[in-house]
């Protein structure tokens, strides 16, 4: 190899890594869990998801908001979950969600079902992808949907991710069929389940919750109260400017070199 041709290639191998690792993020998702249910131990079956239980005390740590892609915010097993977070830890996760991070919220006792229904179990597969994917997501389920809310009726310390309201978590609010709202059509979150969902059984705990913006309304009741709620936060990042020129021109100046190093006719070729 002609020393001019190797020094350019050695010069060349650092851009070309660093291209290949910009493109090609490897995927592996942290979930802190704020509640310790059946939501826990089913996103540990997802590939390349860890869901840690985490407690009011862990959220307000320093380095908190580094650690996760998405935050799961429930109740312990069967209980309300009531007070929830405190007011300090509801506002670190309100800032680290921000407008920016994807949320999804459940308004419903879906913890209960989540075991044994295939339907609920794609619903929260398909959820931790859509909140994990903006790097600081959010998903909210029973209490933690009307928590996500600009007010709610149970005391609980609202985070405001939404725009709307919640009434009392009681019986009924939550039952019957899912039946897919215009906005769940081609939704992410609602892909490869096929509604209605006939009625799953022990979701019939909710509140009546009022969404602001119809359009993040996924899918409701029977009797039209919203069962599943989105709310997408910005796209993911994209490479800046000057990385994809380096790539560019890296990859051009490969070429050229691979052309200067054609052999001609002279070479018997």
């Amino acid at each position: 190899m002609l020393p001019s041709l190797k020094r350019a290639l050695c010069a060349l191998i650092p851009a070309l890594l660093f291209c290949a690792v910009t493109a090609a993020p490897a995927r592996a998702d942290a979930i802190a869990v704020f509640g310790n249910n059946g939501i826990l131990p089913f996103l540990n079956t997802i590939p390349g998801t860890t869901a840690t239980l985490v407690s009011d005390a862990d959220i307000l740590a320093p380095g908190f908001t580094s650690t996760y892609q998405a935050f799961v915010y429930t109740r312990n097993g069967a209980g309300f979950g009531t007070p929830g977070l405190s007011a300090a830890a509801a506002g670190v996760i309100g800032s680290y969600v921000g407008p920016t991070g994807n949320v999804v919220l459940f308004n419903g006792d879906f913890a209960d079902v989540i075991a044994s229904q295939a339907a609920v179990q794609q619903l929260f597969r398909n959820a931790a992808t859509f909140a994990t994917s903006s790097g600081h997501g959010f998903i909210g389920e029973f209490n933690g949907a009307a928590a996500a809310l600009t007010s709610n009726a149970n005391g609980i310390v609202p985070l405001g991710l939404v725009s709307g309201s919640a009434g009392a978590l009681t019986n009924g609010a939550a039952a019957g069929d899912l039946t897919l709202d215009p906005a769940g059509v081609g939704h992410p979150v609602t892909a490869g389940v096929l509604f209605p969902v006939a009625d799953p059984s022990n979701i019939e705990f909710g509140a009546a919750v009022n969404i602001t913006d119809p359009n993040q309304v996924l899918a409701r009741y029977n009797a039209g109260n919203p069962a599943i709620i989105a709310r997408a936060g910005s796209p993911a990042a994209t490479p800046e400017p000057g990385s994809l020129a380096l790539c560019g021109s890296s990859f051009v100046l490969l070429s050229r070199l691979r052309r200067r190093r054609r052999p001609g006719p002279a070479n018997g070729i």
